[in-house]
């Protein structure tokens, strides 16, 4: 027993070795380091031997073909316009995250993951959104507008930290509203308080692509348990909304009626932005121009739009998938989409097999959609090749292959 204890201890050291490295090597810094916090909590507080050999830690799992698929798109989008020189090596270079995959799983599997340690994390997450509404209460700067200024959090950039909170919140929003037997709602009390501060924290990041996500994997969630659920949900969100908006609390009335009038504000550069990539497209349909690159070729196309070239439009398309076609075409664009329908299809595959209101069901469902709002938040941001969130959707990508090990290992014995 106190072999086994060592061996996870050791697995889940390497890990976080492993994942503080390569955050130090990424471009963007210490912004992750969040997450070293995040995982920790989740597996020290269950550390078990599970009847898993060792040799697990790089067991193949079935997606290694389509990030193969996905790094040799990238590759040949380059090839293909023939600028593969150091700095695109270097960015392609920064899916070595994807390798992270393996000793998460195999820390997930050492640790058994369970609900006392999804609170214990969501605390965590919790404490510091604490931290950071305190100072941001104390001290508020303004921001464009005259509107407060966004909330950045662990991040640097406010689009960073609300792409990246609406993970923990829909995991604190699922373990609350999903029926459990073994988890009744006087013990769900306990989870007001983070979601409280979460959802606090997402809402003052005033990203709304990532709130507009999430309002709508919030009401799939609901949908899942019944009809009832959904309707009072819908109800109380449109209330809230309404009393917000009416009494512009913390400027909503402003930011929406800004929202609304596009041609006037900066979102008319988002639709110039969308245009100008799906016209760059067009012109170089199954290969692109080369991974990353498409923010230099677009000056043409807003000249033909008759629209003065300004150097804010040297910049990704705001969509995800329409920034992979324009950089890296059709290949590209169906490389990554497949990597997604692999983990939606691995995902029911652990949906249908849990047993109804058990702990394992509900993460599975959560999971889920974790996967759809990232889906969502992509219609409006480019979040899986340029911002932060892509880490922490490799949290979700590795419990989906945990659960999934589980039942095929309970499967076979």
């Amino acid at each position: 027993m106190r072999t086994a204890a060592i061996k996870s201890r050791l697995i889940i050291s390497l890990f976080l070795i492993f994942l503080i490295a390569i955050n130090a090597a990424s471009r963007f810094g210490t912004e992750y380091c969040f997450i070293v916090l995040l995982l920790a909590t989740l597996i020290a507080p269950s550390i078990k031997k599970l009847n898993f050999s060792s040799s697990l830690l790089y067991t193949r799992f079935g997606g290694e073909y389509f990030f193969i698929f996905w790094i040799a798109a990238l590759i040949i989008s380059h090839l293909v316009n023939n600028n593969l020189h150091r700095h695109e090596i270097s960015e392609i270079g920064e899916f070595r995250w994807l390798l992270g995959i393996y000793p998460l799983v195999a820390a997930f599997l050492y640790s058994r993951v369970s609900r006392e340690a999804a609170v214990a994390t969501l605390y965590a997450v919790s404490v510091l959104c604490a931290v950071f509404i305190a100072s941001y209460t104390l001290n508020p700067p303004l921001g464009v507008f005259g509107y407060p200024s966004r909330m950045t959090g662990f991040f640097e950039s406010p689009t960073d930290f609300g792409h990246t909170i609406a993970f923990p919140f829909l995991f604190a929003f699922g373990l609350l509203i999903l029926p459990d037997n073994d988890f009744n709602y006087k013990q769900k009390t306990v989870l007001f308080f983070p979601l409280l501060l979460i959802g606090a924290c997402l809402f003052l990041s005033y990203t709304r692509a990532a709130q507009g996500a999430v309002l709508v994997s919030c009401l799939f969630l609901m949908a899942s348990i019944g009809r009832r659920v959904l309707l009072k949900g819908m109800s109380f969100l449109a209330i809230i909304t309404g009393l917000a908006y009416k009494f512009n609390f913390l400027s909503l009335k402003d930011r929406i009626d800004f929202s609304l009038r596009p041609h006037e504000t900066y979102d008319n550069h988002r639709i110039l932005l969308a245009k100008a990539h799906w016209s760059l497209f067009k012109d170089h349909p199954f290969f692109g121009v080369g991974f990353h690159q498409n923010r230099f070729e677009l000056e043409p196309y807003f000249k033909e739009m008759g629209v003065p070239f300004q150097r804010d439009f040297i910049a990704h398309a705001h969509n995800q998938v329409l920034n992979l076609l324009s950089g890296t075409g059709i290949l590209g664009a169906t490389a990554y989409i497949s990597i997604i329908v692999f983990f939606i299809n691995i995902g029911l595959q652990n949906y249908r097999h849990f047993s109804a209101r058990t702990f394992n069901k509900n993460l599975s469902l959560i999971l889920l959609i974790c996967l759809l709002y990232f889906v969502i938040a992509g219609f409006a941001d480019t979040n899986f090749d340029l911002m932060a969130p892509k880490y922490y959707l490799l949290v979700v990508w590795s419990l989906i292959i945990y659960q999934h090990r589980l039942y095929k290992a309970a499967k076979t014995n």
